[in-house]
């Protein structure tokens, strides 16, 4: 028998396999997104690999007493030491902005005059964060 040209060589493509692969079957961990594969924890009306199950702060094991905030879990030691945002007062779990002398959920922390974005930057003016360009009209109008 002859050898099969290169033309020929990808004609039959492999038969795919007709059954899903567990993990594609099994339910998503609340926390890394992947199949648990093993008996899920039901926590906070959600399921978790119990390895993930686990204080974002110290990584203790939270079989119980778990609290989240933001998407992240917390022990209730350290769900007692979360800080309060500035603008909204709601606890802040990720993604946290300190700045004078308070924090601000990322999100959260905009110029005082324009709403604006102060990821390039900001000017205290009074306490109040100012973007680059309300500062500078504030400067001008003093």
């Amino acid at each position: 028998s002859a050898p099969l040209s290169p033309a020929h060589a990808h004609a039959r493509a492999p038969a795919s396999h007709p059954f899903p692969s567990p993990a594609a079957s099994s339910p998503p961990c609340a926390r890394c997104g992947r199949g648990i594969l093993g008996l899920p924890v039901a926590v906070l009306g959600r399921l978790w690999h119990s390895s993930c199950l686990a204080c974002s702060e110290c990584s203790l094991s939270l079989r119980e007493h778990a609290q989240e905030v933001d998407g992240a879990l917390f022990c209730p030691t350290h769900f007692e030491r979360l800080p309060r945002c500035a603008t909204c007062r709601r606890l802040i779990g990720r993604d946290m902005v300190r700045a004078l002398g308070a924090s601000f959920h990322s999100d959260h922390f905009r110029c005082h005059v324009c709403d604006g974005s102060l990821e390039q930057g900001y000017h205290s003016i009074s306490m109040k964060p100012y973007c680059r360009a309300c500062a500078g009209k504030h400067h001008q109008q003093q």
